[in-house]
C-alpha cells in the first residue's frame, strides 16, 4: 500500500536535455490522511531563463537565487526517503532533470499517462485535468504551485468523490516497482 507519495515538479529552462533546471518544487503527501507532511520548493541559481514565458522566473531573480543547490537536492531526497513513490504530472520530463540517485530512489508515477482519473480530460496539461474535476486554478505554472495542483486534486477525490487514492496509485505504479 502506497502511504506517502512525493509530489515533484521542476521548471526549466528548456525542454532539450541540455537545458537546465531552475526550481524544484516537493510535497511530501500522506495519502491515506490525504495530508501535506511537507512542502520544498527552491530556486536554482542561473543567469538566464530561455523559458520565462512560459514559467514566469525572471533571470535577474534566479541570479539573485542563494546558490542552495547542493541543500535544495539533500532536502528533495531527505522527502523521497518518506516516500514509497514520486507523482509528477510529466514523470518522464521532470525525471530528467533530477540527480540521477533521486531520481532512481524509488518508482515515479505519471499522472498524465498512467492515473486512470475519474473524469477524462481533453488536454494534456494539469491546469486543465484540474479544472475538468471541477477545482478551481489560480496559480501561475510554477513548481511548488504545481505540486499544489495535484495534493488539491488528490483530496478532492478522497474527500470530495470517496474515491480509494491509494488504490488509485498503486494501480498507476509501474510494473516493475
Amino acid at each position: 500500500m502506497i502511504e506517502r507519495i512525493l509530489i515533484v515538479d521542476v521548471e526549466t529552462t528548456g525542454v532539450h536535455d541540455s537545458d537546465a533546471c531552475i526550481e524544484v518544487g516537493a510535497i511530501l503527501f500522506d495519502v491515506p490522511w490525504l495530508t501535506c507532511d511537507m512542502s520544498f520548493s527552491s530556486l536554482l541559481p542561473r543567469n538566464d531563463n530561455a523559458a520565462e514565458p512560459f514559467n514566469h522566473i525572471r533571470p535577474e531573480a534566479l541570479a539573485r537565487a542563494p546558490d542552495l543547490t547542493d541543500l535544495a537536492w539533500a532536502t528533495v531526497r531527505r522527502m523521497a526517503a518518506e516516500a514509497q513513490a514520486f507523482v509528477a504530472f510529466n514523470a518522464a520530463f521532470d525525471r530528467r532533470f533530477f540527480p540521477r540517485d533521486i531520481a532512481d530512489s524509488i518508482p515515479w508515477i505519471c499522472a498524465m499517462k498512467r492515473i486512470a482519473w475519474p473524469v477524462r480530460h481533453a488536454r494534456r496539461n494539469l491546469t486543465e485535468l484540474v479544472r475538468a474535476h471541477g477545482l478551481d486554478v489560480d496559480e501561475r505554472h510554477r513548481a511548488l504551485p504545481d505540486c499544489d495542483l495535484l495534493a488539491r486534486l488528490f483530496r478532492h477525490l478522497g474527500e470530495g468523490l470517496q474515491i480509494d487514492v491509494c488504490e488509485l496509485l498503486a494501480e498507476a505504479l509501474p510494473a516493475a516497482a
